[in-house]
């Protein structure tokens, strides 16, 4: 008799078509489907994810990125003045180049995989940020 640690590893192998599975594994799974509430759990969930995963990626807006980039460029060539300073002393603004990196990360997590050329924006952006100390 299957148990749902066994099913779960079947789901990860085979997949959520029960239709795909070998026949005796087929069957087990589905004697299990009928008696356990965690098994059928575990069949929602994994159909569920494959949806996710077919789903059309989310797109970020035309022009997105390179507004980012033109309000990186800005930041990292504004000079720097204490009207920002901290109660410390300290500039409360962060670093020059820890903006570009900001928004590179930001338009990573809105356009999903970066396609190649924009890989290779990012490469050259990052390539291109002053070295400064801290």
């Amino acid at each position: 008799m299957m148990d749902v640690t066994e099913f779960e590893d079947l789901l990860g192998r085979f997949g959520d078509d029960l239709t795909n599975w070998p026949a005796p594994r087929r069957d087990d799974a589905n004697l299990l489907l009928r008696g356990s509430d965690q098994a059928r759990a575990a069949l929602a969930e994994s159909r569920r994810l494959r949806q996710v995963l077919r789903a059309e990626p989310i797109r970020a807006p035309d022009g997105l990125l390179d507004r980012i980039m033109q309000k990186a460029r800005q930041a990292t060539s504004e000079p720097s003045n204490n009207e920002h300073a901290g109660p410390d002393g300290t500039s409360a603004v962060p670093p020059k180049g820890s903006t570009l990196i900001l928004a590179l990360c930001l338009c990573g997590g809105l356009v999903g995989t970066p396609s190649p050329d924009d890989a290779a924006m990012m490469r050259h952006a990052m390539h291109s940020l002053p070295v400064t100390a801290r």
